[in-house]
Formats: C-alpha cells, sequence, structure tokens
C-alpha cells in the first residue's frame, strides 16, 4: 500500500497497479485505508504535460486551505488522456480512459477505503475518445455525450451497462460543412427533466461559423430536439439561474473568428426562459468588451465573463488566433439583465478560469501562463465569497496544465 501525508493528516490511496485489474469482483480488489467516515474527502483531477506527454493524478484531501499543494509524489498516476465525473457525497466517482475508451466506476467503502467496480467499455459503439462529456441523471442514468461518432449512449452507472445509443440531430456530426464541432468539456446542466447540450463550429484557425446549435434532450423519453441561434457564435458555455433560466455565453474558440476581430465582433448572451427549450428571441446582450467563457456567479443575475483587455492585446485580424493564448484576459462580473460590467479587480490576468460549484460552496479555477516549455501553468483553486469579488486559496498547483474537475467526494 501506499500512504499519503497531506499537513495534518494521513490517509492512503489505492496503488496503481490497482488500474490495470479489470475484475468486477469487489472481494478480490485490495482497498486502502484513507482514514475515518466522518472526514470529509475532496478529489482533483491534475493533469500535467511533460516531454512523454500528458498524465493525469487524482490528487485527494481531507481539508481544503492555503497549504494545500499539488503533490504528484502523493497522487494517483493515471495514464493518457483521464477523466473523472463524481456523484457528490455519494462515495461514487467515474474514471474514463481514452486509451482503451472505457468508464470505470470507483466507490469509497464502508471502512474508508477506494474500490474498484465495473467497467463499461464504448469501443463497440466507434467510440474514438473519451471526453468530459458525461451528464449523470441519476442512480441508474447517465448520458455519455459522444461528439466523436454524434450520439448519446445511454449507460446505467448502476451496473455499468449500456442502455441504447441516440443519434443526435445532423447538424452535430463531428465534421458540418468543412468545419469541426466545439463544445463545452463539463458541465452538462439538467433543468427541468432536460438535458441541454450546446455546440459550436470551427476550423481551430481563422474560421468560426456564427452559430450556436443547441440539442435538448429529455430525460424521461430521450426523445432529442435540435435548435439554432446565430445571433452568437460558439456560445456553449451555460449558467443556470435558481429560478431555472439559462444563459449561453461565447466560449474560447472566439479567438478563431478573424473576420469577427476584423469588424469587432465582441461576443454576446443568449438565454432560454425556465421551461423553455429554444432561444429567446427577445434577448440578446452583446458585451461591453470582448468576452468568452461565462460561468456562475454567487452574485443573484450576474455571471462571470473573461473579457480582453485591448490595451494588453488589440481585438485584430492582424494577430494570430494563438496570440490570445496568453495572459491578457481579465474577470468581470456582467449582469443579465442590464449587460453593465464591472472588472473583478481580485483576479490577476489569466488564461482561463472556471468555477465549481461543491457541497454548496463555489469555488474558481484561475490559470495563468508561466512560459513553461510544455505550456504547463500555474492553477489555482480559490473559495468565492459572496460579493463574487473577493477569493480564499484552498489548492494549488504550480506547474499544471489544468485541474480537470474537484468533487465533494464525501
Amino acid at each position: 500500500m501506499m500512504y499519503i501525508k497531506n499537513t495534518k493528516y494521513l490517509f492512503s490511496m489505492l496503488t496503481i497497479a490497482l488500474l490495470t485489474f479489470t475484475s468486477c469482483n469487489q472481494d478480490d480488489d485490495e482497498v486502502a485505508q484513507i482514514g475515518n467516515n466522518e472526514d470529509a474527502l475532496f478529489g482533483f483531477l491534475t493533469a500535467v504535460e511533460d516531454p512523454d506527454g500528458r498524465v493525469n493524478f487524482l490528487h485527494t484531501t481531507t481539508e481544503l486551505g492555503p497549504d494545500v499543494k499539488f503533490d504528484p509524489s502523493v497522487s494517483l498516476e493515471l495514464p493518457g488522456y483521464s477523466r473523472f465525473w463524481a456523484q457528490e457525497k455519494t462515495g461514487k466517482f467515474y474514471i474514463g480512459q481514452s486509451e482503451d475508451l472505457t468508464v470505470t466506476k470507483w466507490h469509497i467503502t464502508e471502512d474508508t477505503g477506494f474500490e474498484k467496480g465495473q467497467t463499461v467499455s464504448f469501443q463497440g459503439e466507434g467510440t474514438q475518445q473519451i471526453s468530459q462529456t458525461m451528464a449523470i441523471v441519476s442512480e441508474t442514468k447517465a448520458y455519455y455525450i459522444d461528439f466523436s461518432q454524434g450520439q448519446l449512449i445511454v449507460i446505467n452507472p448502476e451496473e455499468m451497462v449500456i442502455d441504447k445509443v441516440i443519434p443526435l440531430p445532423a447538424q452535430m456530426a463531428p465534421v458540418v460543412d468543412g468545419l469541426n464541432i466545439v463544445f463545452e468539456s463539463g458541465k452538462y446542466h439538467i433543468v427541468n427533466d432536460r438535458l441541454f447540450i450546446p455546440v459550436g463550429w470551427t476550423d481551430r484557425e481563422s474560421t468560426l461559423r456564427q452559430a450556436t446549435g443547441l440539442a435538448v434532450v429529455n430525460t424521461n423519453t430521450d426523445q432529442v430536439t435540435y435548435t439554432e441561434d446565430d445571433r452568437v457564435a460558439t456560445a456553449f458555455n451555460v449558467v443556470a439561474m435558481d429560478n431555472g433560466d439559462l444563459y449561453f455565453g461565447a466560449s474560447w474558440p472566439v479567438v478563431y473568428d478573424q473576420e469577427g476581430r476584423e469588424i469587432g465582433r465582441k461576443g454576446g448572451l443568449l438565454r432560454i426562459k425556465a421551461g423553455e427549450t429554444t432561444f429567446d428571441p427577445g434577448y440578446y446582450i452583446e458585451y461591453p468588451k470582448v468576452g468568452a467563457d461565462i460561468v456562475k456567479s454567487p452574485v443573484a443575475n450576474k455571471v462571470y465573463l473573461r473579457v480582453l483587455d485591448e490595451e494588453k492585446m488589440a481585438w485584430s485580424g492582424d494577430n494570430l488566433a494563438n496570440d490570445y493564448f496568453d495572459n491578457v484576459w481579465q474577470v468581470a462580473l456582467l449582469d443579465v439583465g442590464t449587460g453593465e460590467m464591472e472588472t473583478v479587480e481580485a483576479l490577476p490576468y489569466l488564461i482561463w478560469f472556471n468555477t465549481f460549484q461543491m457541497d454548496d460552496r463555489l469555488f474558481v479555477e484561475t490559470q495563468e501562463e508561466q512560459g513553461d516549455a510544455y505550456n504547463n501553468r500555474i492553477v489555482k483553486i480559490n473559495e468565492v465569497t459572496p460579493d463574487g469579488k473577493n477569493f480564499e486559496q484552498v489548492y494549488e498547483c504550480s506547474a499544471c496544465r489544468f485541474i480537470q474537475e474537484i468533487a465533494r467526494l464525501r
């Protein structure tokens, strides 16, 4: 067994060799102790680039605070492009592996260990990679959104079997009119028994289709409908408000819109009202500044938005798209009712940020470029104060590619 020491707590993780086991008989799996059942356990899936490619580490901790740092020597190493989903406080989580196109269930046992469960394979469905595109509906139903084949794979998470495969609309094929589909990684919202799946299209160079596509899945009947809006491109970042309204904002592929940069297109916000499944034709907010990537904030009727500081880099067709993947972005709070915006001064210039809702607490992930040879970054997780303007660091990785997901495991 491998034991992990983290500041004040001693807990263990299961050995890397367990990942090679394929048996579904839990009695045969080795279990590692992690402490007592009364302790909280938080899990982070952290990605690091090295000379051999990407390596992922499942890092767990019983506490969150400024002294909690990523340390690969005390983390569970996962090969390749691993994915991580968890059902909060249930003790169940899932690891996806692109290398063998499988998803494996793990759970925390009564004697406080991690134990490997069943594995389901998507190889027979033509899946080409495992992305962070799982939406868990219930104990017995989850959708894996397989954009590589334009389909939904419906699985039973309890038994880890495939129940059915549902085609996505033809407009959501991997390639449409010569442009590749692009989509959200994580955060697929289920509201009023409807799963919302937004997408965009780009060549990842200079062309961006000025539209957002949206599939809506009835999670009771599995019926799929499709709608589209041409006011905003790649509006696949979504925030669900407490009243059930959904707001859709342009995301990172906006930098590939050379035409948009030439004419000064700034991006904007769409809405679907609570109970509806199509975009509200009477609602559209153009951003006051060039913006992308809306995420949840703790402030009523406001979302976080990444905005370009044009004094650092002009929004211009003379630049290359890759020029904008740098510390030239700030964070602002955007009022979804008025369109008014205020910069959040407490956050640094950065390339990326995200939020995670966990245990009724909101956390912000920020990523800052640092000139690393393998494009690793300074990645921090901060808890947000209720005003949305102040942050307390709870986790840091000084040289990571990103943190894919965090979750309250128990």
